[in-house]
């Protein structure tokens, strides 16, 4: 998996592609380097980093998506996208996006599994305590034993979705 961040604050590569040409670029050089999937995200999820409107993570995501859907080079390749705003998940199924990839599983828009069940697509669901401006106080950082505390919370996130009548599997 080769990881684009459409974000100006991207700690990982410092917001390099934000520009289609360099986007688009960028995921040929992963395709040449064995990704088999894309994984963009146009909000950023560092520690402290503000939400975006829906829109701006739209405007930010679309072209992009649109344009590395058209590689050929993406011919029996797969596309996620990463975000946890059910209006950008929605729309990005719409324009082509394989896989969904949340790093909230589902906690921060309780209209994320609606849309998850209603379209099939595959689910990532990660672990996050908070929200990116949060995630990183004391209170959230707290576990007794890391491994069996994020286990557990994603159990649990399952389980109450299930109870719920979202079939999500894979958490």
């Amino acid at each position: 998996m080769g990881i684009l961040n459409l974000t100006p604050d991207s700690f990982s590569d410092g917001g390099k592609f934000q520009s289609i040409d360099s986007a688009v670029s960028r995921v040929r050089s992963m395709i040449s380097e064995g990704a088999d999937i894309i994984d963009i995200g146009a909000q950023s999820t560092r520690p402290m980093a503000s939400r975006i409107s829906s829109q701006e993570e739209l405007d930010r995501l679309l072209p992009v998506l649109e344009a590395v859907r058209g590689m050929p080079e993406m011919e029996e390749k797969l596309i996620s996208v990463d975000t946890f705003n059910s209006e950008v998940a929605s729309e990005a199924i719409s324009n082509g996006a394989d896989i969904l990839n949340d790093v909230s599983a589902g906690t921060l828009d309780p209209n994320m599994h609606k849309v998850v069940a209603e379209s099939g697509v595959p689910y990532m669901a990660m672990h996050m305590r908070g929200d990116p401006c949060t995630m990183q106080n004391k209170e959230n950082l707290q576990y007794d034993d890391v491994c069996k505390d994020v286990a557990s919370e994603l159990y649990l996130r399952e389980e109450m979705q299930n109870s719920l009548g979202f079939q999500l599997g894979g958490l």
